[in-house]
């Protein structure tokens, strides 16, 4: 007896495939383009102990063409966002912030990201703002 299935053939994602090159969603994000290709492609940078390579933070949906999917675009720009938010230094004179400095800047959103679902309170009053 012959089993008949159907095939099933999933469409790709589009925001899934290969779309943007790197010089173009740099200019999307509006970002250096040098930033967007170390988080895509990695470097290599000197030490003193000798070159070291940073390893990719994205990866790209094909790895034999740097394009980069509509997802990736996403990942950067929030990955962007995140690092001027937190002022992270993006260039090696920059002094990275002391400790103080960081707890200094930690405000309430920092403390949302440790709150238990249990310790939310909701109102359903409007506030005047």
């Amino acid at each position: 007896m012959v089993k008949r299935g159907i095939e099933f053939r999933m469409k790709p994602d589009a925001r899934e495939l290969p779309a943007y090159g790197i010089t173009e969603t740099a200019h999307y994000l509006r970002m250096p383009r040098a930033t967007l290709r170390s988080w895509v492609v990695g470097r290599y940078y000197p030490t003193e102990a000798g070159r070291r390579f940073f390893a990719p933070v994205i990866g790209l949906p094909d790895k034999h063409r740097l394009l980069l999917s509509f997802m990736n675009l996403v990942e950067a720009h929030v990955l962007d966002a995140t690092r001027r938010e937190h002022e992270v230094p993006s260039r090696r004179s920059e002094k990275p912030p002391t400790i103080s400095e960081v707890n200094s800047r930690r405000d309430i959103r920092w403390q949302i990201r440790f709150l238990k679902p249990t310790d939310w309170t909701f109102s359903t009053k409007r506030t005047a703002g």
